[in-house]
């Protein structure tokens, strides 16, 4: 089994994408770093849960953010920390500072297990408005210069739910780059932004499957499914095998998902990085003993990724529900899975 701690080495973000899941943060976009004194604890509890693990066990640490790559830093003092064989480390960026942060990723390229993971809409125009301005060329060169450089590269393109009708051009121009780059797949992910034209969307879907069954290439394009479903997901964690999320702070919660919820910080707090080890255990095993795994009456069946896990909170007399199922979502799911 692989686990997955998720580490936010800043806060900052070159981008503002419209439909950022930090845009509630409290330090959203601030240049807000992980102190030197904090990066240290967080790796020493790492290396910590590391030991915890099972002998055939791995672990990802997976930097997020902000914009990872502006805290290369911060990173590079945690690599530092853990010895090299055993973790694999996973940045997700936004691609942009590839090229001028590329003697760096080429100095961590065993420990990235040669792979960096790049968000991208693959469009000018989404690109344009639901990203960055602008930004399409340069991220566009950033993901030719990895392979280039002995790096593998796996691209995630953000859909919103309101675009699904664009989902053709996202294809087309996926295609250019792929004749250059035929490792690449494409998972994509629908953010729910606005609302669907079905017919629109109905007349997209079912040209890029035309066109992959003519090409062969059926399953390049794909819902991104990363995110496994409540019955095989790790107890607590709404991502899956995900052990734990740390922030800028060194608090830890269940999942990078509620860190920056404000709502559901205090119910899922685990405790801080600088606390006692043993202590730290007995918390985060207490709060994930607490999840009923049990389906609401109210989920559709509809193979959404939207995790309807009914949690308990750390107040024995209330009862939270995480992740109701949202009509938007399982329309989203069932329209998709006709096509793709």
């Amino acid at each position: 089994m692989t686990r997955m701690i998720d580490f936010m080495p800043g806060c900052a973000c070159n981008f503002r994408c419209g439909y950022c899941l930090e845009a509630g943060g409290a330090n959203n976009y601030k240049a807000v770093a992980m102190p030197d004194d904090v990066a240290d604890a967080a790796s020493a509890y790492v290396k910590h849960v590391m030991d915890k693990l099972g002998v055939d066990e791995r672990m990802i640490l997976r930097f997020l953010g902000g914009e990872p790559m502006l805290y290369t830093d911060v990173m590079q003092r945690v690599v530092d920390s853990i010895p090299d064989n055993r973790i694999v480390l996973r940045i997700v960026t936004n691609g942009s500072l590839i090229e001028s942060k590329g003697d760096w990723l080429l100095s961590v390229n065993e420990q990235l297990g040669g792979r960096l993971d790049v968000v991208v809409s693959y469009d000018y125009a989404l690109q344009d408005e639901n990203r960055q301005q602008g930004t399409y060329e340069q991220v566009r060169n950033g993901i030719r210069w990895l392979p280039a450089h002995g790096l593998g590269v796996r691209t995630l393109s953000c859909i919103p739910f309101c675009d699904l009708h664009r989902i053709y051009d996202v294809y087309r121009d996926f295609r250019k780059l792929r004749r250059e780059i035929p490792s690449l797949d494409l998972p994509f992910n629908v953010p729910y932004v606005g609302e669907i034209d079905e017919e629109k969307t109905r007349e997209a879907l079912s040209l890029v499957r035309e066109v992959m069954q003519r090409t062969g290439t059926l399953g390049i394009m794909y819902r991104n499914r990363s995110h496994v479903h409540r019955e095989t997901s790790q107890p607590g964690c709404v991502y899956s095998n995900i052990y734990a999320g740390i922030n800028v702070d060194g608090n830890i919660y269940p999942a990078y998902s509620i860190i920056h919820d404000a709502d559901k910080r205090s119910l899922y707090y685990m405790g801080n990085v600088k606390e006692d080890f043993a202590l730290l255990d007995e918390k985060h095993d207490a709060l994930l003993s607490r999840v009923n795994f049990e389906k609401p009456s109210a989920c559709l069946e509809c193979e959404a990724p939207c995790y309807v896990i009914p949690w308990e909170s750390a107040k024995s007399d209330v009862s939270e529900t995480f992740g109701m199922p949202d009509p938007r979502a399982c329309r989203a799911s069932k329209l998709i899975g006709e096509y793709l």
